[in-house]
């Protein structure tokens, strides 16, 4: 969070004591929240926790924290990219979007193989073949 939105403005947005330093439990309920989030829409497609995290769900984590930060007076730019978060969050859910990382496509891809219905039935006894000589 600090290397992509800078420490200032995690100060601003966590500070509630006025120490000047990032309160780390606040953070850490906007992630955790941003992870639940996540969770609920990749679930569905893929097996969880995801490992590792590919970079573009850290990018959509960062987002919704930040957003869930800002509480009710988030700026254009913040509700922007929450928004964009929500929107690939619902492509993946979705198929339209696949996640990219070492282990985590082919987990999709098994994980897909086995949903849906299946059965298995005997072979036919009574088939055309097998009644042609009986007509």
């Amino acid at each position: 969070m600090v290397t992509r939105f800078g420490e200032a403005e995690l100060v601003l947005l966590t500070d509630e004591n006025g120490d000047g330093v990032i309160d780390a439990a606040v953070v850490n309920a906007a992630l955790l929240a941003a992870d639940e989030l996540i969770n609920g829409y990749c679930g569905q497609r893929y097996a969880l926790p995801l490992a590792p995290v590919p970079g573009s769900v850290l990018g959509m984590a960062c987002d919704i924290a930040r957003y869930k930060l800002h509480r009710d007076a988030a700026p254009d730019k913040v509700k922007d990219a929450y928004a964009e978060a929500l929107s690939r969050l619902k492509d993946i859910q979705a198929g339209k979007f696949t996640l990219q990382s070492a282990g985590v496509a082919a987990v999709a891809a098994a994980a897909s193989a086995g949903a849906g219905p299946a059965w298995s039935a005997p072979d036919r006894v009574f088939s055309s073949d097998a009644l042609g000589d009986m007509i």
